[in-house]
């Protein structure tokens, strides 16, 4: 662990560049986020001996940009409940109350798929390979996909209707 910053720590940019400095000092050889040349201590003017590009110390999140991430599971889950709930429900009715197979079918295997469906990207969006994923896409690629997510439900929603005599 580093010890805290002494009171008599420089102010403004001096300040940053002794921040960065000591956190090169703990982490060797960390590669600067522009080129990948490996940075040390002491750093003059607090940039990159290679690229010339100038360095800050920051705090940041270890998974950024899990807005889409969560609305997309959100859309995903909402399907997968709505679907699996109904499949369910239409099985059991099937199979207790003598519910005819071509009315089964008309009603039961659409939400099997929409549950199997929506349930097995859910399982890809959520791991890590997904998160990943979704993060490196383009900010209007993740606003389509969250709207294909969030529209899932409705759309088997209206496939219900439909279907419905």
């Amino acid at each position: 662990m580093t010890p805290p910053l002494p009171d008599h720590s420089p102010a403004g940019t001096e300040a940053e560049a002794y921040l960065l400095d000591r956190f090169l000092d703990a982490r060797p050889h960390h590669p600067c986020p522009s080129c990948a040349h490996p940075l040390n201590s002491p750093l003059p003017g607090a940039r990159c001996p290679a690229c010339r590009e100038p360095l800050v110390v920051r705090i940041g999140l270890v998974e950024p940009m899990t807005g889409s991430l969560i609305a997309g599971a959100s859309g995903l889950g909402a399907a997968l409940g709505f679907s699996g709930i109904l499949a369910v429900y239409f099985t059991v009715v099937a199979l207790f109350e003598g519910f005819p197979m071509r009315e089964f079918w008309r009603f039961a295997l659409p939400m099997w798929l929409g549950a199997m469906v929506s349930g097995a990207v859910l399982a890809l969006l959520i791991s890590r390979r997904g998160r990943t994923w979704i993060r490196t896409r383009r900010a209007i690629t993740r606003r389509v996909l969250v709207i294909v997510c969030l529209a899932l439900p409705l759309v088997l929603l209206a496939g219900l209707i439909a279907a419905a005599p």
